[in-house]
């Protein structure tokens, strides 16, 4: 790498910031600010947060309307929004990294400058690089920071009336108190003896309750930040929790079906309404406080009046995560198929929506697409496959026979036949223009998770909850190979287009390329962790919050800042931290590979060699993955809901490297 400042030594790089912020040369300071490899270095050396401070000065010291002002300050979202990723990246770990992800990010953000600045110097370094054409989603583009700590999934999160500090829920049976002004978590909350599902705070902002799967409310007061009661009485976990706009009551939703009304001084249960619906699992106040709503699990919306206890009106919507997607084979558009049991088109070139397909009665789990590019055939949770004509929207089939969810789909090649994979254990062949059964092969073991088609249409091999894939013959229905060596269950597996090939993903956190003549693993891969995800490794975080490496027989202790230090976790440090492969894909020349992990990482491999070539950290986890006939352009669909559209670029090879570079010394002349 031949960053200039990285022949600076942690005390120079420093002092140099330090230098800069005290001269009072604007251009000189901005110059420094923004320059990427000056961040890159910092990051690398110094972290994450060191840089952010330095900004903070910078942006304190440059006068309002200053036109490096204005730029710093776009420089610094795009950094606060991937800070939580580059908090435990180390240059030595993945050199390219930190202009990979600044790449991603400020294509994302529309910071045209900041964009070609990162990918010259990916160029001219010849990096592979993965560039952003288009992501689709509901995030907003408000979003400033993310705030990383828990220690699992963050299930809800509430905010103080005056705007100054967070309050999350986690499923590691804490809550958080963030300072929103500082990014820096504030205290630990902890009581609880499940995952906390909820937490709202009362309009005086003096106290927050908290609802948890362990059936409590607890209530926090936010000035001592010590829990001040525990309110029993569900029968089963809480999983919402709202205050009354005049902050006497707090109205909670439970597992067992009821909400409750709590009088906040007494602790004592005011009322209770039982509903119809099953599972109550969210609740809100109308801001009159005379009705509040509630969702049940069977996704009905039902309105309570408060007064008499009575059931206002019931009310039906959905909206929730993408779980797979597939491309036409002429590259236009992309195809995903969501939990909320709808497909959506998305052009390629616009990365706007063109249809939605809605006749589903569950989640759809796999979505394939007949070699013409006419139609598309999804796979339910309700057991049925369909089969949709991509110009006119239209159902066309409803394909039936399977008993339980069918998690998977593939199109021979032939385009007349496809398969199907299902919970009952079974792999079904289809004739698509009769759309009869035409084979059925029971499978031994656990149900099948994805499946992946030969070229020749020949032999099928599928990923099971067991942890060994199978490769079967289509003509007889026999077994030919059984791919023995993972310790895990298998979650994802394809074919190279040559056929020659299968590449399978794990929960072993490995990733294996299979010979599939004679059924031999050829090789290994396992996905290291990245970002905050590995960043407490090896280390133990003391009752200040420092973070002190401590090493004690091969496990790694965090303490909790509670009075006596107790042990929170222990993680086993035998070997690095890896990442769990999500799905794999192949390009068509049978030269790379693309895997999603549940670090939020998608990464370009040569399949050959093993090599990472270049990975980009997403906003949520990828869930499915496709890549374009053009072997370059990739589609992903992540659990947030987002759709994103990507290009891999080989190393040195960008045709408008003298292009870029020129439109970026002009701007730079401009702003001189």
């Amino acid at each position: 790498m031949n960053n200039p400042y990285l022949v600076c030594s942690d005390r120079e790089l420093r002092t140099l910031a330090a230098q800069r912020l005290r001269a009072g040369r604007w251009g000189k300071l901005g110059r420094l600010f923004l320059d990427v490899e000056f961040m890159e270095a910092m990051v690398g050396r110094l972290g994450v947060d060191d840089l952010l401070e330095n900004c903070d000065e910078a942006l304190r010291i440059l006068p309002e309307g200053n036109e490096w002002r204005g730029r710093l300050t776009r420089a610094k979202r795009a950094l606060d929004r991937d800070s939580h990723n580059l908090s435990g990246w180390r240059l030595t770990a993945q050199p390219n990294y930190f202009l990979q992800q600044m790449h991603y990010r400020v294509s994302d953000l529309g910071l045209e400058p900041l964009r070609v600045e990162t990918e010259i110097l990916l160029i001219s370094r010849q990096a592979p690089y993965l560039a952003l054409l288009w992501r689709a989603g509901r995030e907003s583009p408000a979003l400033e920071r993310t705030l990383a700590g828990h220690k699992g999934y963050v299930r809800a999160v509430a905010v103080t009336p005056d705007g100054r500090y967070a309050i999350s829920a986690s499923q590691d049976w804490t809550l958080k108190v963030w300072d929103l002004q500082t990014g820096q978590e504030a205290r630990t909350l902890v009581g609880h003896a499940g995952t906390v599902r909820a937490v709202a705070v009362t309009p005086d902002g003096r106290r927050a309750i908290s609802a948890s799967e362990d059936g409590t409310l607890k209530i926090w007061d936010l000035q001592t930040r010590q829990e001040a009661r525990t309110l029993t009485g569900h029968a089963d976990g809480v999983y919402d929790v709202t205050v009354t706009p005049s902050g006497r009551c707090t109205i909670s939703a439970s597992e067992d079906g009821t909400l409750k009304i709590w009088d906040l001084q007494s602790g004592q249960v005011e009322r209770t309404f039982t509903g119809s619906s099953g599972a109550m699992r969210a609740v809100a106040v109308t801001p009159d406080g005379h009705c509040a709503i509630s969702a049940s699990a069977d996704g009905t919306l039902t309105a309570w009046d408060l007064q008499s206890g009575r059931e206002a009106c019931t009310l039906i919507g959905h909206e929730d995560s993408v779980r797979a997607v597939a491309l036409t084979p002429d590259g236009q558009y992309a195809i995903s198929g969501s939990i909320d049991s709808t497909l959506k088109v998305w052009d390629l070139q616009t990365g706007r929506e063109t249809r939605s397909f809605a006749g589903h009665a569950g989640p759809i789990y796999a979505v394939a697409v007949t070699p013409d590019g006419r139609r598309v055939i999804s796979a339910s949770d309700d057991t049925t496959l369909k089969v949709w004509d991509l110009q006119t929207g239209q159902e066309t089939r409803t394909l039936t026979g399977h008993v339980g969810m069918v998690q998977a789909v593939a199109v021979i090649h032939d385009g007349q036949r496809a398969i199907s994979a299902s919970q009952d254990r079974t792999l079904k062949v289809w004739d698509l223009q009769t759309g009869q059964e035409a084979r059925t092969m029971t499978i031994n073991g656990d149900w099948v998770k994805g499946i992946a088609v030969t070229p020749d249409g020949r032999c099928v091999t599928f990923a099971s909850l067991d942890t060994t894939p199978k490769v079967w013959d289509l003509q007889t229905g026999h077994v030919e190979h059984t791919l023995a060596g993972h310790k895990g269950q298998v979650n994802a597996v394809t074919v190279t287009h040559d056929g020659r090939f299968a590449v399978s993903g794990s929960e072993d956190k490995t990733l294996k390329v299979w010979d599939l003549k004679t059924g031999r693993v050829l090789r290994t891969i396992i996905i290291p962790l990245y970002g905050e995800y590995g960043q407490d490794y090896p280390t133990v975080r003391a009752r200040d919050g420092k973070k002190v490496p401590v090493l004690l027989t091969a496990k790694l202790l965090e303490t909790n800042r509670d009075a006596i230090g107790s042990v929170g976790f222990m993680t086993d440090l035998s070997s690095p931290p890896r990442a769990m492969p999500v799905a794999v894909a192949i390009t068509p020349d049978s030269r790379r590979m693309i895997t999603t992990s549940d670090d939020r990482t998608l990464r370009f491999w040569d399949l050959l060699t093993g090599q990472e070539l270049t990975t980009v950290t997403l906003e949520g986890v990828p869930k499915c993955v496709a890549p374009a006939p053009d072997g370059v352009t990739i589609v992903t669909g992540d659990e947030a809901g987002n759709v994103y559209c990507l290009r891999y670029v080989e190393g040195g090879k960008e045709e408008r490297w003298e292009e870029e570079r020129s439109l970026y010394v002009q701007q730079e002349e401009q702003t001189s």
